[in-house]
């Protein structure tokens, strides 16, 4: 590839990477204001200034807005789980150490939180994957079995979709309720997780 090329490319990679933070910016500007049920592609492409055939080259539906970013979160948390300090804790210290990230994550950026939750409900019936399972409580629950904190008999597979069903009510249930502190968002998580780990504690 000649050096010209590679500048073109690059220049090309910029303004691909512009136009996509401009959708990006104009559509959660919309969604918090309208909700996302509301707003439609046209009213996305015009706040974002560009054309309507430039949003639909970038993102051919409204949901793949919404999956960016629920991609995005998902791939920022699952990195900070992996992260060395979470790694020796007892399973039950994990799992509570994962549960607030969760929980401070989501207050701190509650409108982003309530369009991704809210959106992802809505869009239920076409998501391939409505609701990821983390694949940190999988790992956690099996480092568990093999410490003994957590009954083999039992699944980390099912045990981690349970775990993350359970924090995807509680952050449903916590937006509904409109209450931005993180607080009664820890509490609901914790104490669904103790309720979970005490079902799965080896006896």
């Amino acid at each position: 590839m000649t050096k010209e090329a590679v500048v073109e490319e690059g220049r090309r990679e910029r303004r691909r990477r512009e136009i996509r933070d401009r959708v990006e910016a104009a559509a959660l500007e919309l969604f918090t204001a309208q909700d996302y049920e509301l707003t439609t592609m046209d009213q996305i492409a015009e706040r974002a200034d560009i054309a309507r055939r430039t949003l639909f080259n970038h993102f051919p539906r409204k949901r793949d807005i919404l999956e960016v970013w629920a991609r995005r979160r998902h791939e920022q948390l699952t990195a900070t789980f992996a992260q060395e300090r979470f790694q020796h804790l007892p399973t039950r210290e994990q799992l509570a150490a994962y549960f607030t990230i969760l929980a401070d994550v989501n207050a701190s950026e509650p409108a982003l939180a309530r369009i991704i939750a809210t959106g992802r409900l809505i869009e239920m019936s076409t998501l391939e994957e409505p609701y990821p399972v983390f694949e940190a409580f999988r790992l956690s629950i099996g480092r568990g079995q093999g410490t003994g904190e957590i009954t083999g008999s039992a699944s980390a597979e099912l045990a981690a979709e349970v775990l993350s069903s359970c924090y995807y009510a509680s952050l449903q249930q916590w937006l509904i309720a409109g209450d931005p502190d993180a607080d009664s968002l820890h509490e609901s998580l914790r104490a669904k997780l103790d309720l979970v780990l005490d079902g799965l504690a080896e006896h």
